[in-house]
Order: C-alpha cells, then sequence, then structure tokens
C-alpha cells in the first residue's frame, strides 16, 4: 500500500524513527528473546492510532515478568559464500508480591555474501545467456570518450570505448562493456548490533502501578566496494592526452580546435585498488513510563509518557572533483594525474589529493515524546452484552535533526560544504473513543443471529502544520450460526508526513545529461533538451507535504465447525482508496507534461542558478558554472492508488493416540486489482500482477509435534508477474518463486530438562530467483539471491 502507510508499535507505544532522514522505526532495536508475540491489525487503523496506520498496525510486544534465566545462541551459514549470522541472547526476571522486571540481551553479527560467490550476480550484468539483456555497464578499466561542447561543458556526441577483445577503438557501444571488475563486493552490510531491554512494574497501593520501559541498541554496519568511478573532462593540455590513448576522430578534433577537451568515463579501480568502504551506525534509546490506575466501577485508566530518541550517521566514498580537474589541467607530467594509466603511472601525491576522504557524510537523530492517557470500562448493559468504552487523549512532539555534509576537512581537499542542517519539528494533540456494542448475544439469540456486535471508534488529531483531521471507523459483527462469523468494516484514514519527510533540500549537479526530451510547456516549449548540463534539486518535502489520505473498507468471514474441531477457515476482503499520495515526480514527464510546470527550470539565467546554488547547496563540487536544467524532484502531493485484494488463513490441528499432533495451513494474500493515476485528468493505469504488486503470495506449512520432537516444513510461493521495464521489449514474463524451508527442534528430558536444540533449513532445494532482466538477473522485491542456508539454535531455561 505504501511505505508509509504501516505503523509500528513497541509494546503499544510509538517510538523514535530511525535513518537519517528518519522514516519508520527499527524493532530490531528489541531484543529478540523478549519478544513474546506480534500482533498485526490488518486493517486501517487511524480511528485509534491515528497517523501511518492507514493500512494497519504492526505491535511488538514484550515478554512479563517471570523468575527464571533464558539463553539462546543462534548460527547461520550457507556452507557456499561468507555469508554467516550468529547470535546470542540471554533473559533473566524475577517476580514478587504485586510485582517484578525483566532484562535482556542480544548481540548480533552479520556477515554479507559476496557477489562473486553467488553465479548468477558473478555475470556482472551479461543475462544473455538466461535469455535476456546485455546488462554489463561501460564504466570500465579501459576509459570510454565523447567529445566536450566548449560552450557549456557538456559532453556530446559519438561514445567511443576500446574494444574488450582486440583493443581497438570502437562506437559500438556492446564491444566495450564489461562485466563484474575489481574485488568482490558485499550484497548487503556486514554488521553488528547490540540491544538491550529492561522492564520493571510494581504495585504501588491497591489502585495504583507503578511500570517502566527502557530499551537501547547500537549497530554498526560497512559494506565493502571498490574504488569510485571517474566522469570528468580532461583539457588537451593534460600531458597524458595523447594521439596513442584517444580515439582518432577526436583527435583530429582537438588538434583543428574544434574541441578543447574530452569526457572521460572510467573505473577507477585500476588507479586507487583495494578496498572502499562506506557504512554507518544507528543508536536508539527509548524510556516509558507509566501508571496503571483503578478508577472503580470496572474502569481501569494508564497514564504513559514515552522519551524516544535516535542517532543515525552514514557515509560514502567519492573523488574530490576540484582536485582532480586542477590535477588533469596540470601540465607538468610529475604532477599531473594521468587518468589513462594506473597508481603506478601517478605520482602518489596526486592520487592522495584526489583519494582524500571526499565523500557524503549524514547525521540524523530523531525525537520523539508522547504523553498519553486512556481508560476503558463499561457504560451499560444491552440486552446482548455489556456496551465497553474506551476513550483517550495524547500529545506527542517530534523533532528531527539532519546535518549533511559534503566532501572532507582533509587540508588538500578541493571541497568541504555543509549541504543541509535542518531542524522540523512537529505536533500534535489527539483525542479518541471507540465503542464495542453487543446488539445481540447469548442472552437475545435469535434464529441465524446468535451475534450481532456493532462497533465504532473515531479520533480527532491537530496538527501544528495541517490543523485538524477526524477519521471514523464503523463494524459489524455478525455470527448467524455457532462457528461461523461474518465482518465487515469501514474507515477513513490518513498518514501525515513524519518530520523524516519535512527535512529541506539540496542540489546535486550533474554533467552531459541527455534527456533527449522536448519541452511541452513554457517559453521554451518545442525545445529538445540534449547534452546538456542539470542541477536537480533532491531530498524530501522540503515543509510543503499535506497528510495522505485513505478510505478503506473490508468484510471477512471465520470458519471454526464443531464438527471438526481444529478447522479455522477465514478470507478477508479489503478496498483501499489511498489518495494524494507523497509522489516523486521523476523522468520525462518533468520535462514533457504541463501539468508539471512548476517542478522543473529550463535555462535558467546566471542570476537565478547563483539564487538556486545558495538556497540548495549542492552535494559536490561545481565544475562548470552554467546549467541549463533543474528539475524538481522532491515529494509532492499526488495521485491515487486503488488497491483491493483477500487475505486468506486456513489451518487445521488434531491430536492422534499414538502418534501426535498434526498441523497443516496456509496463509496468503491474493490481489484483485492495483491502479493509480497521478493526475486527476488523468485514467487510471492497472500496474496489476507486475514488479509493483504481484496477485499472489502464499506460506504452507505442515507441522508434527510427538513427546519432544517438533517438525515444521514450510512452502513459500510468490507468483509469476509481468516485468514492465520499458526497455525490455515484449515485457518479460517472470516466473513463480517458490522455495521450501525445514525446521526440527527437540527438547532434552530428565537430565538436560529445560534445553532445546533446534535446526533449520531455508531454501531447502537451493533454488535460484527466478530470472529478472535487469543489471543483477532477479527482483529483490520479489526474490532472494541466497542460496540454501542452515541455522542452527540452542535454547536453555534455568
Amino acid at each position: 500500500v505504501g511505505i508509509y502507510a504501516t505503523l509500528t508499535l513497541i509494546n503499544g507505544h510509538r517510538v523514535a524513527a530511525t535513518g537519517t532522514e528518519g522514516s519508520f522505526p527499527d524493532p530490531s532495536s528489541v531484543p529478540p528473546i523478549a519478544v513474546q508475540r506480534t500482533e498485526i491489525i490488518a486493517d486501517g487503523a487511524s480511528a485509534i492510532y491515528g497517523s501511518d496506520a492507514t493500512a494497519g498496525v504492526v505491535n511488538f510486544i514484550f515478554r512479563k515478568p517471570f523468575d527464571g534465566i533464558e539463553a539462546t545462541a543462534t548460527y547461520s551459514f550457507d556452507g557456499e559464500t561468507s555469508y554467516g549470522r550468529k547470535n546470542v541472547g540471554i533473559i533473566g526476571g524475577k517476580t514478587w508480591d504485586g510485582g517484578g522486571f525483566m532484562l535482556a540481551y542480544d548481540y548480533s553479527t552479520n556477515d554479507s555474501p559476496f557477489n562473486a560467490e553467488i553465479p548468477f550476480l558473478n555475470l556482472g550484468g551479461d543475462q544473455r545467456a538466461r535469455g535476456g539483456r546485455d546488462n554489463r555497464g561501460t564504466t570500465c578499466l579501459t576509459p570510454t570518450f565523447r567529445a566536450i561542447n566548449p560552450q557549456n561543458g557538456a559532453a556530446f556526441g559519438t561514445t567511443y570505448g576500446i574494444n574488450q577483445q582486440t583493443g581497438a577503438f570502437t562506437s559500438t557501444t556492446a564491444d566495450f562493456r564489461c562485466g563484474r571488475l575489481g574485488l568482490p563486493s558485499t550484497i548487503i552490510s556486514n554488521g553488528e548490533r547490540n540491544a538491550f531491554l529492561g522492564t520493571i512494574e510494581h504495585q504501588l497501593t491497591e489502585n495504583v502501578k507503578v511500570w517502566g520501559e527502557l530499551n537501547y541498541s547500537h549497530f554498526e554496519g560497512q559494506s565493502l566496494g571498490n574504488a569510485f568511478s571517474l566522469n570528468i573532462a580532461v583539457p588537451k593540455s593534460n600531458p597524458f592526452l595523447t594521439q596513442a590513448v584517444v580515439p582518432p576522430q577526436l583527435w583530429t578534433q582537438l588538434q583543428n580546435g574544434t574541441i578543447d577537451s574530452v569526457f572521460v568515463n572510467r573505473s577507477g579501480i585500476p588507479l586507487f585498488p583495494g578496498r572502499f568502504i562506506s557504512g554507518g551506525s544507528a543508536t536508539a534509546t527509548t524510556f516509558v513510563s507509566g501508571l496503571d490506575i483503578d478508577l472503580g466501577n470496572d474502569w481501569k485508566g494508564t497514564a504513559s509518557l514515552v522519551i524516544s530518541r535516535t542517532r543515525d550517521y552514514n557515509y560514502g566514498n567519492e573523488p574530490d572533483l576540484l582536485n582532480m580537474k586542477a590535477a588533469l589541467a596540470d601540465t607538468n607530467p610529475a604532477t599531473a594525474f594521468n587518468i589513462f594509466g594506473t597508481a603506478a603511472n601517478n605520482n602518489p601525491a596526486t592520487l592522495a589529493k584526489i583519494k582524500n576522504g571526499t565523500g557524503q557524510y549524514n547525521w540524523g537523530q530523531q525525537g520523539l515524546q508522547e504523553l498519553q492517557f486512556k481508560a476503558d470500562g463499561p457504560v451499560m448493559e444491552l440486552p446482548g452484552g455489556t456496551l465497553r468504552m474506551a476513550t483517550g487523549v495524547s500529545f506527542r512532539a517530534t523533532q528531527a535533526n539532519a546535518l549533511q555534509l559534503a566532501g572532507s576537512r582533509a587540508a588538500n581537499a578541493g571541497y568541504n560544504a555543509v549541504v543541509r542542517d535542518d531542524h522540523p519539528r512537529q505536533q500534535v494533540s489527539a483525542a479518541f473513543f471507540e465503542a464495542n456494542i453487543p446488539l445481540v448475544g447469548s442472552g437475545n439469540a435469535l434464529p441465524l443471529v446468535q451475534e450481532l456486535t456493532a462497533s465504532v471508534s473515531g479520533r480527532y488529531d491537530y496538527y501544528d502544520k495541517y490543523e485538524g483531521t477526524f477519521n471514523p471507523k464503523y463494524g459489524i459483527v455478525w455470527a448467524p450460526i455457532q462457528g461461523l462469523r461474518f465482518n465487515a468494516s469501514y474507515g477513513t484514514n490518513f498518514n501525515a508526513p513524519n518530520v523524516g519527510l519535512l527535512t529541506g533540500l539540496f542540489g546535486q549537479p550533474g554533467y552531459n545529461a541527455n534527456p533527449n526530451n522536448v519541452i511541452g510547456y513554457g517559453p521554451y516549449k518545442g525545445t529538445t533538451l540534449t547534452n546538456i548540463n542539470q542541477y536537480t534539486l533532491s531530498g524530501q518535502g522540503g515543509g510543503a507535504l499535506t497528510p495522505e489520505e485513505a478510505k478503506t473498507k473490508s468484510v471477512g468471514v471465520t470458519w471454526t465447525p464443531d464438527f471438526l474441531p481444529g478447522l479455522r477457515a477465514g478470507v478477508n476482503w479489503y478496498y483501499i482508496d489511498y489518495s494524494n499520495l507523497f509522489f516523486k515526480v521523476t523522468g520525462s514527464d518533468l520535462i514533457t507534461n504541463p501539468a508539471f510546470a512548476g517542478l522543473a527550470e529550463f535555462f535558467p539565467t546566471q542570476e537565478r542558478m547563483n539564487e538556486i546554488i545558495r538556497l540548495y547547496p549542492p552535494s559536490n563540487a561545481l565544475l562548470v558554472p552554467n546549467f541549463e536544467y533543474v528539475p524538481h524532484t522532491e515529494a509532492v502531493n499526488l495521485g491515487t492508488r486503488i488497491y483491493e485484494g483477500l487475505d486468506w488463513d486456513i489451518s487445521y490441528s488434531f491430536n492422534t493416540d499414538s502418534f501426535g499432533q498434526f498441523r497443516v495451513g496456509v496463509t496468503a494474500n491474493q490481489q484483485l486489482q492495483y491502479k493509480q493515476k497521478v493526475l486527476p485528468t488523468q485514467p487510471f493505469q492497472d500496474r496489476f500482477n507486475t514488479t509493483d504488486v504481484v496477485e499472489w503470495k502464499a506460506r504452507f506449512n505442515a507441522g508434527w509435534i510427538y513427546n519432544n520432537l517438533t517438525a515444521n516444513v514450510f512452502y513459500n510461493y510468490t507468483g509469476e508477474y509481468t516485468n514492465q521495464n520499458s526497455v525490455v521489449v515484449p515485457n518479460q514474463k517472470v516466473d513463480a518463486f517458490q522455495t521450501v524451508d525445514l525446521s526440527v527442534a527437540y527438547e532434552f528430558p530428565q537430565l538436560l530438562k529445560g534445553i532445546t536444540l533446534q535446526g533449520q533449513v531455508t531454501n531447502l532445494f537451493d533454488k535460484d530467483p527466478p530470472f529478472f532482466d535487469n543489471g543483477n538477473g532477479y527482483n529483490a522485491s520479489w526474490a532472494s539471491p541466497y542460496p540454501r542456508s542452515y541455522t542452527l539454535t540452542l535454547r536453555g531455561k534455568f
């Protein structure tokens, strides 16, 4: 439904988001051993929880205080790659009359496999042997060349490269493509996490209980890759720009004065060998305290305070473009940059000025404070039972601090700038209620009406930036006979931009762009944009976003027949009309569609360009003063999406006299439609069963419990769909992804009582993901590249 549409709660509370632009909370900050269960509300829930609950709620519930100690150790590996995961957790608790505490700690590490260790990733993008395209890149160990327009400094004309087989210059792109280069790279970050949780509760008086929670986690990760790419103009004054290294067509133009420089694109691996590391860290701290109060007349109240904070940092390496530009313009062979050679062909001091720690450095901090009081209890007796009601008020404040630095603080750095230093704030006050109204129950049951219960809830949220919004939800449950229940609901929902989406914009200078689109509006209508420099305004919403809105409907049925104990079958239909979406307009639409006229600037004056650069500082050094195109790619409120589908949940368990208990079941999501439109005047576009949404996702399970032995097998299914990538003609049909997982656990008796050994095999039959015609050869949204892996877990209770 959308990445911002599901609310994540930690033990019933909101917590601060993570990430330098802070979009979502991170539930992995909680030690897994401390989680009792995960509750999921698969329906719009803004009427109770407010923003972010458009598609539902996921709530991670802590274990209660207990007496004893438990520990677990897990090791995962696949036997083929460098993949490995280690996890150690311990939890202990103590209870007393009226209270108790719990302490939990978890330590985990993750080692990523390398791309060279997985055969289809090691192809380097050449998917022809698998029935696809040659998706290899042209940034290779040998350079490619284009002419530079002396008027605007942008590249134009034919691209020349070196034939990878013959070593001769060629303009045939297929001949100078190359595959994976350099050292193998990690697929995901290697990481290490420490997580701690402490909870305590105590009955102060007969009517008042005090409780508290403290959660802390720290994560550090890094990705291993290769040198950055080099993309820059080389002037003819460079002593290494000789006839021997330049395509003859461009050499002629250099000699006759038609051009005075060439654009060179090349991998930096030969010049900067060895590992290049990017990574970051994330720290989360949340303190929650509260009082549970017996208000009398069977009414219970809870007052709570949440104080949550996250800190994040990430970095990535880039070349120092200004120093590289200066070194390329140097006419002294002893100190000039030889971009065509290797590290051995260059002065080490020159290379050190280019690789000097320049990069993007992002620090983010999110804060959340929430004060809430809620109460629930009986209101009156109805013929069908007790009418119960819950009500409450809350006040929440959120803050974000986003600092982005570009360049390097090294003494020899050519560029060092503050790109963003933002401090958005947001406050919201809310009041909410929920009533459960039993119209028909066991005391007044009727034929075909054994139960009839209505529910109504509503919430009013007032934001200091968006004013107020009220969202109701109505529901009904009807049981015509024992064991058969129908449910239906309708509600409105909203999703306000979190403070991470309110951070400001910054500029991304891009050189030698070739949109090759005709401007569709304004004074330059009819002009073709080609071979230009562009200055892209990137980031989030910059404070201009307003809440997304949704209308949700659902109808479901659950069947638990008396004649077949252990059977539970349910299906739920849902329909979501999601509008005013957070949307980033990119690509040709910005150039050609008049509806987006406010999101693009063409051929700005130098005065206007200077103002843009002042307002939106560049994320790397400016190599040219003039830019012909300024696209605004920040998020705006635009468009509507329609989702419709069915959630299936069927399970059956039964006991035998001699062979234990057997269980079978399936959970599945079946999409019925998915369509969207960006502009109100446009028709809806059908995106059903494409890379956006697949028709079927299902997980079947079969289990057996016999004395101390538990065994489970799972069959995972993601259905086939269409790859609608515009460059794949005709559209590719992607096969279904089908894998099997196996789990066996044994709890030791007698002297080893309380010790459990568990073994798991993921992707039992070692299935590769279905071929998807892109550079990696698979679609990470619907499939995993990992081979068969094994997990051993040892658990003990003391």
